[in-house]
């Protein structure tokens, strides 16, 4: 089925950028939720660069589904495989999919595993590394096949995760309103507390100026924050 949606944002150039108020958006499946989060991203990055007026026409349209199953916490690639992190599984936690059949692969185990709620993947260090919630801690997965499976503590709960051009590991915990870099060997760099009007930090991704894009809002609710 050809599902196709029309997307338009225009943002003057006298917005605040101290926070950019994003309204939610339907989301239908990953891909199309992978889709607008690179959309909103390529906005703020303009919106950064000082532009006067954005007019971003996004056209989507599904291209495969993957087969039915436990729900999805995570998705990440790296070369021609796609990573795909199941909920509420013991074993068997990560699927591989290839990219271009979406045909499943193999399956990954990754031991004491309870809570994973994101993942994301690491080209230089070749690896995923995935928030364990439950477990308070980041397990480093290598990939493709799952080889060299270890974790670290995060001493707070984990939400989301992202890797920095220096390859170093974002951790955004939510409740304890931080953001923590960490080495791809566990090693805690350095730690920032958010200020108290960031309410319920869910993700950060580090710009190549060394600035944080931080989502925050209270889940549910009707308005998120950048």
């Amino acid at each position: 089925m050809d599902r196709r949606r029309l997307t338009k944002l225009t943002i003057p150039a006298t917005v605040d950028l101290s926070f950019i108020t994003v309204m939610s958006i339907l989301q239908h499946d990953f891909v199309v939720r992978v889709h607008l989060r690179q959309l909103i991203v390529v906005v703020l990055l303009l919106i950064l660069s000082q532009n006067p007026i954005i007019d971003c026409v996004a056209v989507e349209r599904l291209l495969h589904t993957l087969p039915d199953g436990k729900s999805v916490l995570g998705v990440t690639s790296l070369d021609n495989l796609l990573y795909v992190l199941r909920r509420g599984k013991l074993s068997e936690q990560i699927e591989v999919y290839d990219k271009d059949s979406y045909r499943l692969q193999r399956c990954i185990t990754v031991p004491g595993l309870l809570g994973g709620n994101d993942m994301i993947s690491c080209a230089h260090n070749r690896c995923a590394y995935v928030a364990d919630v439950i477990s308070s801690c980041i397990h480093r997965v290598g990939l493709p096949h799952g080889a060299d499976v270890s974790n670290w503590p995060v001493n707070d709960r984990p939400t989301c995760i992202s890797v920095t051009d220096t390859h170093s590991v974002l951790v955004t915990c939510s409740e304890a309103r931080k953001i923590k870099e960490f080495s791809t060997d566990g090693k805690l760099l350095r730690q920032i507390q958010l200020p108290e009007d960031v309410v319920s930090p869910w993700h950060t991704i580090q710009l190549s100026s060394g600035e944080f894009i931080v989502c925050h809002g209270d889940g549910p609710g009707p308005v998120n924050r950048v």
